[in-house]
C-alpha cells in the first residue's frame, strides 16, 4: 500500500493559500448560469422564439435576451388585450405561497449563504493547519456545506425568487391569470453540473377575447380546440448550470490527501488529524 507523502511545513502552507485562492477565485466569478429556450409551436405567435441567458455572481444577474422570428409575436403582442379578466387579481392575491413571499429575497438569502460558505471552508481549512483534534470532520463539513449551497440551494433561491417577483414584473398579473383551461407537462433531470426543466404548455389566451366574454369563455372550454384563435402553445427548456469556476472546489480534497496536515504531539508521538486509519 502506497504511504501519503510525509509532513513538509511548506505542504500546509501551500494547501492553506491553494484553499484561498480558490475561494477567492469562486467570490468573483459567476455562481450560476441559466439557459433558457421557448418556442411557440402553435397559435399567433408562432413560430417565434425566445433565448435568453442568465449569469448570477455575488451581486449582479446580467441577463442576455435574443428574439428570432419575432414578427409574429410583435403583431400578437400588439393585437392582444391587455386588460385583466374580472376578479383575477383577487384569485392571484388569495392564492399566493408564503414561500412566494415579496417580503422575502431569496437570491439576497441564497448569495449570503454561498459566501459565507467560503468563508466557513476557509476557516475549516486554517483550523485543520493547527492539527487539532476534529480538524477533518470539520472540515469535510463546511465542503459538503459550500457544495450543497452552489450545486442545489443557490439555484433554487433564484427559481424562488424569479417566482415572488413575477407580479412586480407583470403588473401583478401572472401567466395563469390570462390564460384558460391552460395544462402542459415539465420533465426533470439532473447532469453533474446542474439540472433542467422542459416544459411543455397549451391554453387560451384570454389577451385575445373580449373582456365581456370572459367568464363564460373561463368556464367552457371552446368545442374548436386547437384551431380556436385564442389558442397557444409553447414549449421551453430551462438548463441551470453552476458557475465554470464551481467545479474547482473539488480539488480540495484531493489535496487532503496530497498535503497531510501538521501533525501534532500525543503522548511522545507525532499523528495527523486528517489522516484515515
Amino acid at each position: 500500500m502506497l504511504k501519503r507523502p510525509s509532513h513538509r511545513g511548506w505542504y500546509v502552507h501551500l494547501r492553506v493559500c491553494i484553499t484561498v485562492l480558490f475561494a477567492l477565485h469562486v467570490f468573483m466569478s459567476a455562481w450560476l448560469v441559466v439557459s433558457f429556450e421557448g418556442k411557440y409551436t402553435d397559435g399567433r405567435p408562432a413560430p417565434s422564439e425566445i433565448n435568453a441567458i442568465v449569469a448570477i455572481d455575488k451581486e449582479q444577474t446580467l441577463i442576455d435576451v435574443k428574439f428570432e422570428k419575432a414578427t409574429a409575436l410583435i403583431f400578437y403582442s400588439l393585437d392582444r388585450n391587455s386588460s385583466e379578466p374580472e376578479g383575477g387579481e383577487e384569485e392571484a392575491d388569495s392564492s399566493d405561497s408564503p414561500w412566494l413571499s415579496e417580503d422575502i429575497d431569496w437570491l439576497f438569502l441564497g448569495r449570503t449563504l454561498a459566501i459565507i460558505s467560503l468563508v466557513l471552508m476557509v476557516l475549516a481549512e486554517m483550523h485543520a493547519y493547527t492539527g487539532r483534534r476534529g480538524g477533518k470532520w470539520l472540515r469535510g463539513g463546511c465542503f459538503s456545506f459550500m457544495m450543497l449551497n452552489f450545486c442545489i440551494l443557490f439555484p433554487v433561491s433564484y427559481v424562488l425568487d424569479l417566482g415572488s417577483i413575477e407580479g412586480d414584473q407583470f403588473g401583478n398579473t401572472s401567466d395563469e391569470d390570462l390564460m384558460a383551461h391552460q395544462s402542459g407537462e415539465i420533465d426533470f433531470s439532473l447532469n453533474f453540473i446542474g439540472f433542467e426543466f422542459e416544459t411543455n404548455s397549451e391554453g387560451y389566451d384570454l389577451g385575445l377575447i373580449p373582456s365581456e366574454e370572459h367568464a363564460n369563455f373561463s368556464q367552457t372550454p371552446p368545442e374548436s380546440g386547437p384551431t380556436h384563435p385564442a389558442y397557444i402553445a409553447f414549449e421551453s427548456n430551462f438548463e441551470f448550470k453552476v458557475g465554470k469556476n464551481i467545479p474547482s472546489l473539488l480539488i480540495l480534497p484531493f489535496m487532503w490527501i496530497l498535503f497531510p496536515s501538521k501533525p501534532s504531539k500525543i503522548g511522545g508521538k507525532k499523528t495527523y488529524w486528517d489522516e484515515s486509519e
